[in-house]
């Protein structure tokens, strides 16, 4: 497929590409680059997007769900308010990324780098993020409802006025988060390391 000049196929390099508001809804992309693109508004619904490259890219406001996005970097990316519900992150990078608002709803998110993500006001309500990397991120305000964080890291990570109802903290690593003004009910706690961990006042 060829859109505004660039041959959008598996594979191939687009660096600095603008695909603003284009609408590429299934494809295949994989192993495709896309490094420091414009893709604000772009719909990737449904998209093959494994071990794809989206590194500093801004893809604001676009519409990604249920996409494939296995091992995909995108780090430093601007995904604010993406839509990524139901959508396969396993192994993906997203570190620095500025996921501010976005809907990362009833996602695959295990093994998954966030370190050092904004995450502000985002919704991860019921993904599972089993082993993923969160150290640093901030999660202010998010919607963290029924998640799983079972053996994940998040050390350092912002938490204050998140809903962690029903959420599962099993052997996670809670070392100096900040959990003030949370809401803790239900949460699952078992074998966590809450070394330094503030604010656990459970309603």
């Amino acid at each position: 497929m060829e859109i505004n000049g660039y041959l959008l196929e598996p594979g191939t390099d687009h660096f600095g590409a603008t695909l603003e508001s284009v609408v590429l809804v299934g494809i295949d992309l994989t192993g495709a680059h896309f490094r420091e693109g414009n893709l604000r508004g772009i719909d990737l619904s449904h998209a093959n997007l494994s071990s794809s490259n989206f590194y500093n890219s801004d893809l604001s406001n676009a519409k990604m769900t249920g996409c494939v996005l296995r091992r995909a970097r995108l780090g430093h990316a601007i995904l604010y308010k993406v839509d990524l519900g139901g959508s396969d992150l396993y192994e993906a990078e997203l570190p620095d990324s500025d996921l501010t608002q976005a809907i990362l709803r009833r996602c695959n998110l295990g093994l998954t780098d966030f370190s050092r993500s904004h995450l502000r006001e985002a919704d991860l309500s019921y993904s599972s993020l089993v082993g993923s990397c969160l150290v640093n991120s901030n999660f202010w305000g998010a919607n963290l409802a029924f998640a799983d964080f079972t053996n994940a890291d998040l050390t350092n990570a912002d938490l204050t006025n998140a809903c962690l109802d029903n959420a599962i903290f099993d052997n996670t690593d809670l070392t100096n988060a900040d959990l003030t003004n949370a809401v803790l009910t239900n949460i699952n706690l078992s074998n966590s390391i809450l070394d330094g961990t503030t604010g656990l006042h459970f309603k």
